[in-house]
Protein backbone atom coordinates (compact mmCIF):
# COMPACT_ATOMS: atom_id res chain seq x y z
CA UNK A 1 0.00 0.00 0.00
CA UNK A 2 1.30 3.33 -0.78
CA UNK A 3 1.53 5.70 2.23
CA UNK A 4 1.61 9.61 1.56
CA UNK A 5 2.56 12.27 4.67
CA UNK A 6 2.19 16.14 4.76
CA UNK A 7 5.69 16.93 5.90
CA UNK A 8 8.63 16.56 4.13
CA UNK A 9 12.47 18.07 3.58
CA UNK A 10 14.66 19.23 0.80
CA UNK A 11 17.78 17.45 0.90
CA UNK A 12 21.29 19.18 0.16
CA UNK A 13 23.92 16.63 -1.10
CA UNK A 14 24.40 13.26 -1.97
CA UNK A 15 21.27 11.29 -0.35
CA UNK A 16 21.40 8.63 2.27
CA UNK A 17 19.96 5.12 1.25
CA UNK A 18 17.33 5.21 3.88
CA UNK A 19 16.47 8.67 2.18
CA UNK A 20 16.42 7.17 -1.60
CA UNK A 21 13.54 5.06 -0.10
CA UNK A 22 11.53 7.74 1.18
CA UNK A 23 12.98 11.11 -0.08
CA UNK A 24 12.90 11.06 -3.77
CA UNK A 25 11.25 12.26 -6.76
CA UNK A 26 10.13 10.96 -9.92
CA UNK A 27 9.56 12.01 -13.82
CA UNK A 28 6.31 9.86 -14.67
CA UNK A 29 6.53 9.79 -18.68
CA UNK A 30 6.39 6.14 -19.78
CA UNK A 31 3.16 4.83 -20.27
CA UNK A 32 2.00 1.22 -20.05
CA UNK A 33 -1.42 1.44 -21.05
CA UNK A 34 -1.34 1.98 -24.82
CA UNK A 35 0.46 -0.30 -25.61
CA UNK A 36 -1.38 -3.53 -23.13
CA UNK A 37 -4.85 -4.73 -23.68
CA UNK A 38 -7.32 -2.95 -22.02
CA UNK A 39 -11.35 -3.15 -20.67
CA UNK A 40 -14.04 -2.46 -18.40
CA UNK A 41 -13.64 1.31 -19.56
CA UNK A 42 -17.49 1.60 -20.47
CA UNK A 43 -16.69 4.83 -22.44
CA UNK A 44 -19.05 7.10 -23.44
CA UNK A 45 -19.22 7.30 -27.23
CA UNK A 46 -18.35 10.95 -27.10
CA UNK A 47 -15.58 10.45 -25.23
CA UNK A 48 -13.61 7.51 -25.68
CA UNK A 49 -11.12 5.97 -23.42
CA UNK A 50 -8.66 6.32 -26.23
CA UNK A 51 -8.68 10.25 -25.45
CA UNK A 52 -7.07 9.68 -22.49
CA UNK A 53 -4.23 8.05 -24.02
CA UNK A 54 -3.26 10.57 -26.90
CA UNK A 55 -0.80 13.03 -24.97
CA UNK A 56 -3.52 15.86 -25.38
CA UNK A 57 -5.10 16.96 -22.54
CA UNK A 58 -7.90 18.95 -24.11
CA UNK A 59 -9.34 15.74 -25.48
CA UNK A 60 -11.17 13.75 -22.53
CA UNK A 61 -12.28 10.20 -21.54
CA UNK A 62 -15.57 9.67 -19.79
CA UNK A 63 -17.35 6.87 -18.67
CA UNK A 64 -20.68 6.33 -20.25
CA UNK A 65 -22.52 6.58 -16.81
CA UNK A 66 -23.48 10.06 -14.76
CA UNK A 67 -22.59 8.34 -12.20
CA UNK A 68 -20.99 5.11 -10.97
CA UNK A 69 -18.13 2.85 -10.67
CA UNK A 70 -15.95 1.38 -14.01
CA UNK A 71 -12.94 -1.20 -13.15
CA UNK A 72 -10.45 -1.00 -15.62
CA UNK A 73 -8.19 -3.83 -16.57
CA UNK A 74 -4.63 -3.39 -17.97
CA UNK A 75 -3.15 -6.52 -19.36
CA UNK A 76 -0.02 -8.13 -20.90
CA UNK A 77 1.20 -11.46 -22.18
CA UNK A 78 4.47 -11.05 -20.13
CA UNK A 79 5.08 -9.98 -16.76
CA UNK A 80 5.84 -5.80 -16.64
CA UNK A 81 6.69 -3.66 -13.80
CA UNK A 82 5.26 -0.18 -12.59
CA UNK A 83 5.65 2.07 -10.36
CA UNK A 84 3.65 4.60 -10.53
CA UNK A 85 0.18 5.90 -11.53
CA UNK A 86 -0.97 9.28 -13.11
CA UNK A 87 -4.53 10.92 -13.58
CA UNK A 88 -4.75 13.99 -15.10
CA UNK A 89 -8.17 15.28 -14.57
CA UNK A 90 -10.73 17.97 -15.35
CA UNK A 91 -13.27 17.41 -12.92
CA UNK A 92 -12.53 14.85 -10.80
CA UNK A 93 -13.04 16.53 -7.13
CA UNK A 94 -16.72 18.05 -8.10
CA UNK A 95 -17.34 14.28 -9.60
CA UNK A 96 -16.66 12.75 -6.07
CA UNK A 97 -14.27 10.76 -7.15
CA UNK A 98 -12.16 8.21 -5.34
CA UNK A 99 -10.38 5.16 -6.73
CA UNK A 100 -7.74 2.41 -6.09
CA UNK A 101 -5.00 0.52 -7.87
CA UNK A 102 -4.68 -3.01 -7.67
CA UNK A 103 -2.39 -5.63 -9.22
CA UNK A 104 -3.21 -9.48 -9.80
CA UNK A 105 -0.68 -11.38 -7.99
CA UNK A 106 0.86 -13.60 -10.37
CA UNK A 107 1.07 -16.78 -7.98
CA UNK A 108 -2.55 -16.71 -6.76
CA UNK A 109 -3.99 -14.59 -9.48
CA UNK A 110 -6.01 -12.58 -6.40
CA UNK A 111 -6.25 -8.90 -6.92
CA UNK A 112 -4.27 -6.85 -3.96
CA UNK A 113 -4.74 -3.21 -3.46
CA UNK A 114 -1.43 -1.02 -3.88
CA UNK A 115 -3.11 2.42 -3.65
CA UNK A 116 -6.02 4.73 -2.88
CA UNK A 117 -6.06 8.16 -4.59
CA UNK A 118 -8.57 10.89 -4.50
CA UNK A 119 -8.62 14.36 -5.66
CA UNK A 120 -7.80 16.86 -3.12
CA UNK A 121 -8.88 20.01 -5.23
CA UNK A 122 -11.08 21.29 -7.98
CA UNK A 123 -8.55 20.80 -11.35
CA UNK A 124 -5.51 19.27 -9.10
CA UNK A 125 -3.75 15.82 -10.80
CA UNK A 126 -2.99 12.63 -9.33
CA UNK A 127 0.34 11.06 -9.25
CA UNK A 128 0.80 8.52 -7.12
CA UNK A 129 4.11 6.33 -6.05
CA UNK A 130 3.28 2.39 -6.33
CA UNK A 131 6.30 0.97 -5.38
CA UNK A 132 7.81 -1.06 -7.78
CA UNK A 133 4.95 -4.00 -9.04
CA UNK A 134 5.11 -6.32 -11.48
CA UNK A 135 2.54 -8.43 -12.70
CA UNK A 136 0.37 -9.86 -15.62
CA UNK A 137 -2.78 -7.26 -14.66
CA UNK A 138 -3.44 -4.30 -13.08
CA UNK A 139 -6.82 -2.82 -12.46
CA UNK A 140 -8.00 0.99 -11.67
CA UNK A 141 -11.04 1.66 -10.21
CA UNK A 142 -13.36 4.64 -10.53
CA UNK A 143 -15.97 5.65 -8.18
CA UNK A 144 -17.74 8.71 -9.09
CA UNK A 145 -21.45 10.65 -8.27
CA UNK A 146 -21.42 12.88 -10.74
CA UNK A 147 -20.31 12.80 -14.93
CA UNK A 148 -16.46 12.65 -14.72
CA UNK A 149 -13.68 13.43 -17.19
CA UNK A 150 -10.12 12.73 -17.06
CA UNK A 151 -7.25 14.16 -19.43
CA UNK A 152 -4.73 11.46 -19.53
CA UNK A 153 -4.18 8.65 -17.56
CA UNK A 154 -0.57 6.74 -17.10
CA UNK A 155 0.23 3.73 -15.41
CA UNK A 156 3.68 2.66 -16.04
CA UNK A 157 7.30 2.94 -14.82
CA UNK A 158 8.79 6.14 -13.93
CA UNK A 159 12.44 8.04 -13.68
CA UNK A 160 13.17 7.70 -10.05
CA UNK A 161 15.70 10.60 -9.70
CA UNK A 162 17.37 8.58 -6.02
CA UNK A 163 16.78 11.61 -4.42
CA UNK A 164 14.47 15.65 -3.94
CA UNK A 165 15.91 18.41 -5.52
CA UNK A 166 18.39 21.22 -4.96
CA UNK A 167 17.76 23.98 -2.79
CA UNK A 168 15.82 26.47 -5.40
CA UNK A 169 13.20 24.28 -6.30
CA UNK A 170 10.02 26.05 -7.67
CA UNK A 171 7.02 23.97 -7.36
CA UNK A 172 4.04 24.53 -9.44
CA UNK A 173 2.11 25.09 -6.50
CA UNK A 174 3.45 27.84 -6.07
CA UNK A 175 4.07 29.26 -8.86
CA UNK A 176 0.88 30.80 -11.20
CA UNK A 177 1.99 31.89 -14.14
CA UNK A 178 -1.04 33.43 -15.35
CA UNK A 179 -0.94 36.63 -17.53
CA UNK A 180 -3.44 39.98 -16.62
CA UNK A 181 -4.19 41.47 -19.92
CA UNK A 182 -5.69 45.21 -19.54
CA UNK A 183 -4.75 46.23 -16.38
CA UNK A 184 -4.53 50.06 -15.91
CA UNK A 185 -3.33 52.04 -13.71
CA UNK A 186 -3.21 56.04 -13.91
CA UNK A 187 -2.58 58.54 -11.16
CA UNK A 188 -4.34 56.38 -8.65
CA UNK A 189 -7.25 55.22 -11.08
CA UNK A 190 -7.66 51.92 -12.31
CA UNK A 191 -9.27 49.37 -14.47
CA UNK A 192 -9.90 46.12 -13.44
CA UNK A 193 -7.86 43.52 -16.29
CA UNK A 194 -8.84 40.26 -17.15
CA UNK A 195 -6.76 37.01 -16.60
CA UNK A 196 -5.69 34.86 -19.15
CA UNK A 197 -4.77 31.31 -18.27
CA UNK A 198 -1.22 30.10 -18.22
CA UNK A 199 -1.28 27.50 -15.99
CA UNK A 200 1.53 27.28 -13.62
CA UNK A 201 5.62 26.46 -14.00
CA UNK A 202 8.12 24.02 -11.91
CA UNK A 203 11.76 24.69 -12.14
CA UNK A 204 14.04 22.13 -10.38
CA UNK A 205 17.57 20.87 -10.84
CA UNK A 206 19.15 17.67 -9.91
CA UNK A 207 22.61 16.97 -8.77
CA UNK A 208 24.80 14.09 -7.88
CA UNK A 209 22.66 11.69 -10.16
CA UNK A 210 24.49 8.68 -11.22
CA UNK A 211 25.58 9.15 -15.04
CA UNK A 212 25.11 5.05 -15.21
CA UNK A 213 22.53 2.01 -13.66
CA UNK A 214 19.08 1.83 -14.09
CA UNK A 215 17.68 5.44 -12.75
CA UNK A 216 20.71 6.59 -14.52
CA UNK A 217 20.71 9.67 -16.22
CA UNK A 218 22.35 7.74 -19.77
CA UNK A 219 19.45 4.81 -19.50
CA UNK A 220 16.91 7.95 -19.22
CA UNK A 221 17.54 11.14 -20.65
CA UNK A 222 17.62 10.09 -24.05
CA UNK A 223 14.35 8.69 -23.66
CA UNK A 224 12.66 11.35 -21.91
CA UNK A 225 14.21 14.23 -24.56
CA UNK A 226 12.85 12.71 -27.13
CA UNK A 227 9.65 12.24 -25.52
CA UNK A 228 9.61 15.52 -24.61
CA UNK A 229 10.37 16.61 -28.08
CA UNK A 230 7.62 15.01 -29.24
CA UNK A 231 5.42 17.63 -27.29
CA UNK A 232 4.21 14.88 -25.10
CA UNK A 233 3.19 15.85 -21.43
CA UNK A 234 4.46 13.62 -18.19
CA UNK A 235 4.06 13.90 -14.57
CA UNK A 236 6.60 15.42 -11.89
CA UNK A 237 6.25 14.69 -8.52
CA UNK A 238 9.28 16.66 -6.63
CA UNK A 239 9.31 13.94 -3.40
CA UNK A 240 6.96 10.93 -3.44
CA UNK A 241 5.99 11.50 0.00
CA UNK A 242 3.45 14.40 -0.97
CA UNK A 243 0.92 15.34 -3.18
CA UNK A 244 2.88 17.96 -4.75
CA UNK A 245 2.24 16.84 -8.26
CA UNK A 246 2.54 18.73 -11.96
CA UNK A 247 1.32 17.62 -15.55
CA UNK A 248 2.84 19.04 -18.10
CA UNK A 249 5.51 19.73 -21.17
CA UNK A 250 8.69 20.33 -20.72
CA UNK A 251 9.15 24.56 -21.29
CA UNK A 252 10.77 25.36 -24.97
CA UNK A 253 11.04 21.32 -25.74
CA UNK A 254 13.41 22.76 -28.81
CA UNK A 255 16.24 23.70 -26.83
CA UNK A 256 16.40 21.63 -23.83
CA UNK A 257 18.82 22.30 -21.49
CA UNK A 258 21.72 20.33 -21.24
CA UNK A 259 23.61 17.48 -19.04
CA UNK A 260 26.13 18.86 -17.28
CA UNK A 261 28.76 16.89 -15.28
CA UNK A 262 29.03 17.65 -11.51
CA UNK A 263 31.23 14.81 -10.04
CA UNK A 264 33.40 12.43 -12.92
CA UNK A 265 30.46 10.30 -12.16
CA UNK A 266 27.21 12.30 -11.65
CA UNK A 267 25.28 14.54 -13.81
CA UNK A 268 23.34 17.42 -12.95
CA UNK A 269 19.29 16.99 -14.38
CA UNK A 270 17.00 19.90 -14.88
CA UNK A 271 13.35 19.94 -15.50
CA UNK A 272 11.61 22.87 -16.34
CA UNK A 273 7.94 22.67 -17.38
CA UNK A 274 4.73 24.27 -17.24
CA UNK A 275 1.37 22.91 -16.88
CA UNK A 276 -1.10 22.13 -14.03
CA UNK A 277 -0.45 20.93 -10.26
Amino acid sequence: MANFVANTIVLDGAPTSSQQDTCFALVGYKNDIPTSTYSGQNADSAYPFANCLDYRDNTQYSPAADSGSVKIIISKQSLFTVDYFGLALHNGFSAGLTGKVEMQNPSTNAYEEIATFTPYGTNKTICEYLGVKEAFRFKITLNFTSKLFIGALYLGKSWSLGRQPDIGLKPASLNNVDEVVGFNDNNGQFVIGRVETVGFDTDASFSLIPMLGDNGIRANWPSFQTHCKMSRPFFFKWSVSNNDNTFGQYKNPSSMPDITYSTPLHGTVPIKMRGRD
